[in-house]
């Protein structure tokens, strides 16, 4: 599952924006996903939170590699897979 949580400047809320529910892991499949999300959404986030997937981490750098978005792994993944 992919949860997509915009942020309102001006408040400080987040705002949930989508929820995509995917059919496998594959970086294949996260990279069409984003490129999808770029082409009709315009969507270049300034960074993007992921668990330590690495094929949901490959496609985000391949994506936006060019696009200065900040990748960061979740703390809390990290631990529970400790």
């Amino acid at each position: 599952m992919v949860l997509i949580i915009g942020n309102r400047g001006y408040t400080n809320d987040n705002v949930l924006c989508c929820s995509i529910l995917m059919s496998d892991e594959r970086e294949e499949t996260f990279k069409r996903l984003l490129n999808e999300l770029k082409i009709y959404f315009n969507f270049y986030p300034e960074f993007i939170t992921t668990d330590f997937s690495i094929p949901n981490i490959n496609a985000n750098d391949k994506v936006y590699k060019d696009d200065n978005v900040k990748l960061i792994t979740c703390f809390f993944h990290l631990v529970q897979a400790w």
